[in-house]
């Protein structure tokens, strides 16, 4: 490094720059073709904020002397300062070919690469960066950056622990490396990061977000909702903290105060929406006098199917419920007697009195009790099966116990990795003495065993073309094992005996630790210990079936 240049572009940064700006004018004074004071004004005029000038500084110092990596760094620092990308690019491109060992070149170039979203190439400069200067704080962290956002944890988790090593003060860093931790399935190790980023930011409000989620799927939810409630202390218009406080304190069973955060999820500060274009009042849950109240579909299909039984308060108190629906639930729900209209997804309806979401019913209703959430027995009433089903079903021995099994949720949830239970682990139920196995698979997941009636299971895909004949189908069944998705809510609302596989971190509405469930009398929840390991609990289901279909066939 030219130790002239970056003496005085550091001296620029203290007490001394007035000095030093006086020795540069009176240096360009004496000498026109001093490469160094030029760069120096460049730096002095970059750090005022006079980017334009500084890169005609900078351009005139490296016109006297081209052989200045330092100064050519800065340039293209000013250069993509200006936003002129291309011109950047360009100029990086050329450093790195002229300058290939020149660690600020090589660092310089790869911010470049980056805003450019040419990971590849960013990659490759930060790693020759790194080769010239191991111990590169900056380096270090921007690499780990880089590969968290292509999801590779596992190999970022090696840099970002060596910049924090490098640059321990910086909080960003420290939740940086928190969320690696939190990636690769170990929240126990990234709670300790991201307290030291809320330790060395403490209004931060991110550092606190985070340590939420991290102590959440560490299973410790009242510290959750302690370090929630410290992020939106730093910002109390973040939805995101509103909605993840909400969760937790739906877990731990404070149903009115989670109701009141769950609004959080449209924003809003907190208020429930009216829909887009349609100006009637929110219903606020108050008595009615045969008013009508549009309930807006909301969510997933179990979302949809979970928050049916809140419908009836509509009719209850007095008004006529319309109720926007799913296109796989009309079916189901035109045989409901408390439905006065029916409107299905996406169509929409005009001349209501009041509106409201479905999941906010939970919150005007003021839902606080778990009472309040039990169904008196099923919520709906699968149709007969039709005649092509019955000869179907009869093709199979009626005094076997006849079990139901959904293995893998929709490819497009977030959660569906750690939902999702691999097949070949639940195939060998299918060998406990009196048990049948029939796939209730629907999605991409079917295709592992469609029309093969693999390890004798048989496969029912074709016949799920909608929730009606689903629910024939499942009053059939004796049992329903199923993985956390939609099927586990109709079986549910059907009051069909249902055991739910559950992943861990698993969601809001199964709550923490226990094996039953408020929500369906008739449900029993199967949780992995560990996280990732379905093993053990498909034994304890296996034992269990064994059990129970030894007291059903006797």
């Amino acid at each position: 490094m030219n130790a002239e240049y970056a003496e005085l572009c550091k001296g620029l940064s203290s007490h001394r720059r007035s000095m030093i700006l006086d020795s540069v004018t009176a240096a360009l004074a004496e000498n026109t073709a001093d490469a160094v004071a030029y760069a120096v004004n460049g730096h002095a005029l970059a750090l005022a904020g006079r980017l334009q000038d500084s890169a005609a500084a900078y351009a005139t110092s490296l016109s006297i002397d081209t052989d200045q990596p330092e100064v050519l760094s800065d340039y293209i620092q000013v250069i993509l300062g200006l936003g002129d990308t291309n011109k950047a690019a360009a100029a990086a491109r050329s450093a790195i070919e002229r300058f290939p060992d020149s660690v600020e070149c090589q660092f310089t170039a790869a911010g470049v690469f980056e805003r450019l979203g040419e990971s590849t190439s960013a990659e490759q400069a930060l790693r020759r960066t790194l080769e010239l200067k191991p111990a590169s704080g900056p380096a270090n962290s921007k690499l780990a950056r880089l590969l968290t956002d292509r999801g590779e944890y596992a190999q970022a988790l090696s840099y970002a622990r060596m910049a924090v090593k490098q640059m321990n003060g910086d909080a960003a860093l420290h939740n940086t490396l928190g969320h690696i931790l939190h990636c690769l399935g170990r929240p126990d190790a990234a709670i300790d990061s991201f307290e030291k980023a809320a330790q060395f930011q403490p209004d931060w409000h991110i550092a606190w977000h985070n340590l939420g989620r991290a102590c959440s799927d560490a299973g410790d939810a009242e510290r959750a909702v302690e370090m929630y409630r410290k992020a939106i202390c730093c910002e109390p218009g973040n939805a995101a903290s509103h909605g993840n406080l909400a969760t937790e304190l739906l877990k731990l069973g404070r149903w009115k105060q989670g109701w009141a955060s769950f609004e959080w999820r449209f924003g809003q500060s907190g208020k429930i929406p009216q829909r887009d274009g349609y100006y009637a009042p929110v219903w606020q849950g108050q008595q009615l006098s045969g008013e009508s109240v549009m309930v807006w579909v909301e969510q997933g299909l179990g979302d949809n199917l979970q928050f049916l039984r809140f419908t009836r308060a509509v009719k209850e108190r007095g008004g006529k419920l319309w109720l926007q629906a799913p296109p796989q639930c009309a079916a189901l729900y035109r045989h409901c007697s408390w439905i006065d209209r029916l409107i299905i997804a996406p169509e929409v309806a005009e001349g209501f009195d009041f509106q409201v979401p479905l999941m906010s019913l939970p919150h005007v209703l003021n839902i606080d009790s778990e009472h309040e959430l039990m169904m008196d027995g099923p919520i709906l009433n699968a149709p007969a099966l039709s005649r092509r089903m019955q000869a179907l079903l009869a093709q199979y021995n009626t005094a076997q116990y006849r079990v139901g099994l959904v293995w893998a949720s929709s490819r497009h949830h977030d959660m569906h990795l750690i939902r999702d239970c691999p097949l070949d682990l639940l195939l060998p139920l299918n060998q406990i003495s009196g048990v049948q196995l029939f796939s209730f698979q629907y999605g991409q997941g079917s295709a592992e065993i469609a029309g093969n009636n693999r390890h004798g299971v048989v496969d029912l895909s074709s016949e799920i073309d909608g929730f009606a004949n689903t629910a024939a189908l499942i009053s059939e069944m004796d049992l329903i094992i199923t993985v956390d998705t939609a099927m586990a809510h109709l079986a549910g609302c059907l009051g069909v005996s249902t055991w739910v596989l559950l992943g861990e971190p698993c969601d809001w509405r199964w709550q923490y630790g226990r094996e039953d469930s408020p929500w369906y009398p008739s449900v029993r929840l199967f949780r992995q210990q560990v996280p990732g390991s379905w093993q053990p609990v498909i034994d304890r289901v296996s034992h269990m079936l064994s059990a129970e279909v030894s007291r059903s066939l006797g």
